[in-house]
């Protein structure tokens, strides 16, 4: 189909103006978030390398259960995405339902885990008993904040996928801005509060996590944003609706725990190597999600436009700004690689840890840059593209491969130095990038952006009637919601 677009065309106002307007927020939401994280690092740091390593294979577990949350709603924005692009506000609000509903169950377990068996959860990543304890004691206070987690996850994301950016960047900033400064009045027992350590930081978490839900719910409810649903709204789905949900989120939620366990594993080899190794790799992360920061908003603005053109049913439209937005993630990637290998001795200095663990971090900053290119065109294609454009599954199956098959076996090579096994681990996240499938951006597959006329719609409502035309262009309100 001729849309008359270019994928080259840096006179788009349309597409550049949607991404700004889209990606902005969620760009400085992340660099916040990462910016914020590393502070906290640098202050737990100061009680020393066995409180880093403690804290950050503590959070393995709220890893792999946020990864959970991002599978499920990932996956289900794809439908909001495109539902938003029909307009057809009732059946984004069924979607929301099944996704707070689902995250919710989800939940539970995570915080039983993190109650009745965090000793063991240490236990399993390393053997030292000053990080088993410190971390067990973090886990029994951060576990709370999984249930709340579960329920501002999902509307953020869904906000979102209708366009609504800006309530989840302010209850982030507001709630990480909160937390900085709890943690370091808790940890260090400041202001009259009790020095409490490693706990000070997960209460500091908690008390933030909190604090973010209640903004963004009353934000969203306060104003009457598009996913001020009722709980009847929240509960009005079928099992019909159910099952179409499920069939392409559960491959998405399987991909993101996949995912999630094969990361977490390389924190087992590292853990096999002492604490000087687990305490470079959570180094080495905090460090180079910083500069990954925008690369979340080039993947959520991607997302966003792409499903709402396919909601539209301006295909081509889409496959343009899909192959746009690769291009334009590959350069993205290079110049923070190369910000990221210019600026890593600038944020080693603030961490006080031992002249060890900074000489490996110095090595290991250089093979971070050099995978970022690639792990940012992963995250536009995989998070951005297949998901809301229908191919859920794409992008998993040669990743997963590598990671399992090659990453773990290299990295948990107990011979090796830290330095070189974070690199292995780091080289196996990529090759997801290189797949060119069966399908993809202008290919021909199962729906979406790779099938031509097709989406995971099939040009039908929540309710599985015939939805109405969209009324406006993508981004633009209908009915009775406005737009503040």
């Amino acid at each position: 189909m001729n849309t008359g677009l270019s994928v080259l065309d840096f006179r788009d106002r349309t597409y550049y103006s949607e991404l700004v307007r889209i990606g902005l927020p969620v760009m400085v939401q992340q660099l916040v978030f990462n910016g914020l994280l590393m502070i906290d690092n640098v202050m737990i740091g100061g009680l020393g390398g066995a409180a880093i390593s403690a804290v950050g294979i503590a959070n393995k577990l709220s890893f792999v259960f946020i990864l959970l949350l991002f599978g499920v709603n990932s996956g289900a924005s794809g439908f909001s995405s495109q539902f938003w692009g029909k307009r057809d506000l009732a059946s984004v609000r069924r979607i929301l339902g099944i996704s707070v509903q689902l995250c919710m169950a989800a939940a539970i377990p995570f915080f039983l885990v993190s109650q009745f068996l965090p000793g063991r959860v240490m236990a399993f990543f390393i053997r030292d008993a000053r990080v088993v304890d410190q971390g067990a004691a973090f886990l029994r206070i951060i576990g709370w904040s999984y249930l709340l987690q579960s329920v501002s996850a999902t509307y953020a994301i869904h906000s979102r996928a209708v366009g609504r950016t800006r309530p989840p960047m302010y209850a982030s900033v507001l709630a990480l801005t909160v937390n900085t400064v709890l943690n370091y009045a808790l940890i260090y027992g400041r202001f009259g509060l009790p020095r409490m350590g490693v706990r000070g930081s997960a209460t500091a978490t908690l008390i933030a996590r909190a604090l973010e839900l209640g903004l963004l719910l009353g934000i969203v409810y306060g104003r009457q944003y598009e996913l001020a649903a009722s709980l009847g709204e929240l509960t009005g789905w079928s099992r019909v609706l159910l099952r179409r949900y499920l069939r392409p989120v559960l491959p998405v939620i399987l991909n993101e725990v996949l995912w999630a366990t094969g990361v977490s594993m390389y924190t087992v080899f590292y853990g096999m190597q002492g604490v000087n190794s687990t305490t470079t790799a959570q180094i080495m992360e905090v460090i180079t999600n910083l500069f990954f920061s925008a690369a979340f908003g080039l993947g959520s603005a991607c997302g966003v436009m792409v499903g709402n053109r396919i909601g539209a049913g301006q295909d081509g439209v889409a496959r343009t700004y899909a192959k746009r937005s690769v291009l334009l993630g590959a350069g993205l990637g290079v110049v923070m690689g190369g910000a990221l290998a210019g600026a890593a001795p600038v944020f080693l200095g603030f961490f006080r840890v031992g002249p060890g663990i900074i000489a490996a971090c110095r090595i290991a900053a250089f093979v971070f840059a050099a995978t970022l290119p690639l792990r940012v065109i992963n995250l536009v294609m995989i998070v951005g593209i297949f998901r809301n454009g229908g191919e859920h599954g794409d992008g998993a199956e040669v990743a997963d491969l590598f990671r399992h098959g090659a990453g773990q076996p290299g990295g948990g090579h107990q011979g090796r130095p830290g330095d070189l096994a974070a690199a292995l681990g780091q080289m196996a996240e990529q090759p997801g990038a290189g797949h060119p499938g069966r399908r993809g951006p202008g290919g021909r597959g199962n729906g979406g952006v790779t099938g031509p006329g097709r989406s995971v719609l099939a040009a039908t409502s929540a309710s599985g009637r015939p939805a109405p035309d969209p009324p406006g262009p993508p981004g633009r309100p209908a009915g009775p919601v406005p737009r503040r």
